[in-house]
């Protein structure tokens, strides 16, 4: 029997309605926690361009989970997370988690100013989704895999090794709702990076 318990607070989840903030959000509200999606069209709209919607959606909240869209290497990424992990400190903001992207060197200067935010940080540095395949653009382009390793078989013969086998969101996403929510700190958990 599973248990949830209530907890008081508030997580902002950034890119809330997409393929990975939304499997966060579920996650983190079925652990009890209220959660605020950090969307456009959410009660309280959020978008990473329009800098006047950032304040309103960041009051009360206790932890951010942090995906920049359009993409983490996007030149403007290290600036506007620099830019909106400042006003999350000065709103109270006590841990911040980004999910960055594996062996993208564009992505540093994002994964910086978190670090250098002066909140407790992790940076999730993660690579492909099997969601990537079925979920998105590549669903094509696919079919016929039969699962993640032989997708990762596959990929190996034609490009070499890749760095790891692709996982699925749900597995990722449980790490940053812990990360997050302060359920349990890095490093005890099993990867990422993490300080304060």
């Amino acid at each position: 029997m599973t248990t949830t318990q209530n907890h008081t607070e508030t997580i902002l989840v950034t890119a809330g309605t997409g393929k990975v903030g939304r499997r966060v959000a579920e996650r983190l509200a079925a652990k009890g926690f209220p959660v605020r999606i950090g969307s456009r069209s959410a009660e309280i709209p959020f978008d990473w361009e329009d800098r006047s919607t950032w304040a309103s959606v960041l009051q009360g909240v206790h932890g951010v989970f942090l995906m920049y869209t359009p993409d983490i290497g996007d030149p403007r990424a290290g600036d506007t997370i620099r830019a909106f992990s400042e006003l999350a400190v000065a709103n109270g903001v006590q841990r911040l988690v980004l999910l960055s992207a594996r062996g993208e060197d564009q992505a540093a200067p994002a994964e910086q100013a978190v670090r250098e935010s002066g909140a407790e940080w992790t940076v999730l540095q993660a690579a492909w989704f099997n969601q990537n395949f079925d979920e998105g653009v590549f669903t094509d382009h696919s079919a016929g895999f039969a699962d993640s390793a032989h997708l990762t078989r596959v990929c190996r013969s034609m490009f070499g090794a890749p760095p790891s086998e692709f996982r699925g969101i749900r597995w990722v996403a449980e790490l940053p709702v812990g990360w997050t929510a302060g359920l349990f700190k890095p490093p005890d958990a099993p990867v990422g990076e993490s300080g304060s």
